[in-house]
């Protein structure tokens, strides 16, 4: 067990040192001292039930917004009470293996020229969760975390619409392309996308009009009831992300990001639909700057025929590129292209998935692209300007394979997934991915073919 603070607890009728309290780092009750219980790898006092099971702990109520620069500290746990906006001046920082919990309706958001400094480490991650009990925590339970900025996004005068009163709903976008939104790092977000204000729900994490400066690097998204990674333009990169049984969308990109990824790991269950889903701008789809990312290691993970999931769409003028890819167990199909737009783009290369493998897709397994027959292949809404996904994504040049099983041990086993692909074909004939990205990932998937995954020790999935 190791240690992680010890602090004193103050009775409100007077000014000493009651109780001596030890709070340290678990993973199941056995790891705890003196009947203590394991609540989000913290241990704490009290019977299931009682004050949230947080009696014990140092506890923060946050209930107004930060207007100066603030420091949350792991010897704390602080309770998200509302929305908590971070100010245009103001940076909030966060140490590493702090626990954050969250009331229903309550969010933070991160204003255009404020920052979110959450640096957590391997072994103290920073952990936003439900603010229920373990057992009782369900996804929605809370909206979840935006931060915004200043880089570019193709919708005009872009509004969050995290409060009913429009006057008060953070508009962001810019033309700053190096836009320095902070530091997400190390970070777990559990059970949020749920409604804010009553109204309207929020994703896992929403990254909006983010620039080059900022670090998104070791992050995990779990149990979010709308999306779980929503991308609002921008130009920044993301690195080693998990995103583990959230509905709709697991990762949903819009209004025109630019940025790269490398080593995203996707699992779904049976509240998703899309892996990932793509967009340029509904109302505009050819409105600029468009929807171009590059992704490298990826795996994505359906539920096989239990579920009605889906690799990727791209539509409303979306593009983009993907390779060193694992996709399977999406019963809907691999790949759509919806829409005229979308289309077009296809047709002149702009949407590309190379190297990637392709198992276990379609309601036979083997069924992997929308047949040109299909009635929403011709159909004036939803048809996609003639291409023929089966036969340009199958073509020689692309280097896809397909049918062929990466044996990854457990994959459906959604509290503690494999990851790791054990055979030949995720490591055969891969070349490096090119400057910009790590030249060592010479292996199609999120993980390195028979080693320890780099998700070990920071994350978590629980099923409630």
């Amino acid at each position: 067990m190791n240690k992680v603070v010890v602090f004193c607890v103050m009775l409100l009728i007077g000014s000493g040192c009651s109780l001596l309290i030890d709070l340290s780092e678990c993973e199941t009750a056995a790891d705890c001292d003196g009947g203590l219980r394991c609540e989000s790898n913290i241990c704490v006092g009290g019977e299931t039930g009682t004050n949230n099971g947080t009696n014990n702990s140092n506890l923060v109520s946050v209930s107004e917004n930060i207007g100066v620069d603030a420091t949350w500290k792991a010897d704390k746990v602080y309770i998200l009470e509302n929305i908590i906006t971070v100010g245009a001046s103001a940076t909030l920082t966060i140490e590493p293996g702090t626990l954050i919990k969250a009331k229903p309706n309550s969010a933070l958001v991160v204003r255009p020229g404020g920052r979110l400094n959450a640096e957590g480490t391997r072994k103290l991650p920073i952990v936003f969760t439900s603010f229920q009990n373990p057992g009782r925590r369900q996804p929605g339970d809370w909206g979840g975390i935006a931060i915004l900025g200043k880089a570019p996004v193709n919708r005009d005068n872009f509004a969050l619409r995290v409060f009913d009163e429009e006057t008060l709903r953070p508009v962001f976008g810019g033309d700053i392309s190096s836009w320095n939104c902070g530091i997400i790092q190390y970070v777990r977000i559990e059970f949020g996308g749920g409604p804010v204000e009553g109204a309207e729900a929020l994703n896992g994490l929403i990254v909006g009009g983010c620039g080059t400066e900022t670090v998104v690097n070791h992050l995990q998204i779990h149990a979010s009831a709308d999306d779980g990674f929503e991308i609002f333009g921008g130009t920044f990169d993301f690195r080693h992300v998990v995103l583990t049984r959230n509905g709709d969308d697991s990762i949903d990109i819009d209004t025109g990001w630019t940025g790269t990824g490398q080593f995203l790991a996707v699992q779904q269950d049976a509240s998703g639909e899309t892996g990932m889903e793509v967009d340029n701008l509904s109302e505009d789809p050819t409105k600029t700057p468009l929807t171009d990312f590059r992704i490298y290691n990826y795996t994505l993970i359906g539920t096989g025929a239990q579920g009605a999931s889906r690799g990727f769409t791209f539509k409303a003028g979306a593009g983009g590129f993907l390779s060193h890819g694992i996709i399977m167990g999406m019963s809907q199909g691999g790949l759509d292209v919806i829409g005229s737009a979308a289309g077009a783009r296809a047709l002149d290369d702009q949407i590309v998935v190379e190297n990637s493998l392709w198992f276990d897709i379609g309601a036979q397994g083997s069924s992997y692209f929308p047949k040109s027959s299909d009635p929403s292949e011709s159909d004036p809404e939803t048809g996609d300007n003639g291409f023929d996904e089966n036969t340009y994504f199958r073509q020689e040049a692309l280097g896809n394979r397909f049918g062929d099983d990466p044996k990854i041990p457990n994959v459906n086993n959604l509290e503690a997934p494999g990851w790791v692909p054990a055979s030949a074909p995720a490591v055969t004939g891969v070349a490096p991915p090119p400057t910009g990205f790590d030249p060592t990932a010479v292996y199609l998937g999120a993980f390195v073919p028979g080693a320890d995954p780099w998700t070990e020790d920071w994350t978590a999935y629980p099923p409630n």
